[in-house]
């Protein structure tokens, strides 16, 4: 499947003539408890040429790549002036891929500047609202009506995990290090 995620990010990259900088998995299979029918939660990070930077009418441009999900492929992407953005307000999906154990590409040493930028803007206060609020809604919201509804465990296990983030923090392997201590598992 690997070798599949990176024809795809390189079809994308050709459609859209973009390159992509970095991609991870995000979701079940990077937090360590992926169920049966997990999809594959594919982001990314990506550069425009040069001239679309350049732009006066950046700020309308989309800054954003979402293909449909097909057969268990979940692709989507931010604009590098995007991410640049979201880190300095600390955004926990952007610091969740960044910290992803599973990496489909990795150029440029983008991802590893980002993550030295990590101890200037991360802010655990904007991230214990978010994983509090994930958690919340987890339990109070059930799923919409004709969505696929996760398993239990599945919705339990990221449930506890953003608990456990929100109690003790955000930090380099926080994910495993959290699956781990409350599955067993790696």
């Amino acid at each position: 499947m690997n070798q599949r995620i990176v024809e795809e990010l390189h079809q994308i990259e050709a459609a859209h003539g973009i390159k992509v900088l970095y991609a991870c998995e995000s979701g079940s299979r990077a937090w360590g408890f992926p169920s049966a029918d997990s999809d594959y939660d594919v982001r990314f990070l990506y550069l425009h040429p040069r001239e679309h930077y350049l732009s006066i009418d950046i700020e309308h441009r989309r800054d954003v790549i979402e293909r449909p999900i097909s057969e268990m492929l979940d692709i989507n992407g931010w604009d590098l002036r995007k991410a640049l953005q979201l880190l300095r307000k600390s955004n926990p999906p952007l610091l969740e891929w960044l910290q992803s154990p599973i990496i489909y590409l990795d150029r440029f040493e983008v991802a590893a500047a980002l993550r030295r930028m990590l101890t200037t803007y991360h802010s655990p206060i904007a991230c214990a609202y978010h994983y509090l609020s994930m958690a919340r809604n987890d339990q109070v919201h059930p799923p919409l009506k004709g969505s696929e509804e996760r398993t239990d465990c599945k919705r339990s296990g990221a449930t506890l995990c953003s608990i456990a983030v929100y109690l003790y923090g955000f930090s380099d392997g926080m994910q495993s290090s959290i699956v781990f201590l409350l599955f067993g598992v790696r």
